[in-house]
């Protein structure tokens, strides 16, 4: 014979009836805080694998293109030797981030070092190619998004 619990079995413990689990989800009914929190926790993974993906192919790109990455750099002016580092070094960094947003012990500190790179990367072409920011296609714009998205992910993210 199974055993179902029902608001019979609880009456007379405790000094309060039972009720059904309706009411009694119905008597507590969850705040916008916790609503937020809800929602937030299941975009939470879908944000960390999309900000993971984007700096991992961020790197890889520019480490396959790297002669493509490096002409970009060439109206620059600077050396052809401190383009080549710079291009391989933000390559090397931008893996690293990636897979460090994919370790929930790394996730935020990873998104920390997301948002100061892209900012190094928008001071870097205002002050060396600053044509950039014309380019109709926009690649300097998208940084910003990016930025949030690492932000709001560093916010939220579990740490334990």
């Amino acid at each position: 014979m199974a055993f179902t619990a029902t608001p019979k079995h609880g009456e007379g413990r405790g000094g309060q009836d039972c009720r059904p689990l309706g009411q009694t989800l119905a008597a507590l009914p969850s705040t916008a805080q916790e609503r937020w929190f809800a929602r937030l926790f299941l975009v939470l993974p879908i944000a960390i694998a999309c900000l993971a993906l984007f700096w991992l192919a961020s790197g890889v790109l520019g480490l396959v293109f790297f002669d493509q990455a490096k002409d970009t750099l060439l109206i620059s002016g600077l050396p052809d030797g401190v383009i080549t580092a710079l291009v391989g070094g933000g390559a090397v960094i931008d893996i690293g981030l990636g897979l460090a947003a994919l370790s929930r012990r790394w996730c935020g500190f990873s998104c920390l070092g997301m948002i100061a790179v892209s900012a190094a990367y928008l001071i870097g072409s205002i002050v060396w190619t600053p044509v950039l920011w014309l380019d109709p296609l926009g690649p300097m714009v998208k940084v910003f998004p990016g930025m949030m998205l690492a932000l709001f992910v560093a916010a939220i993210v579990d740490e334990r």
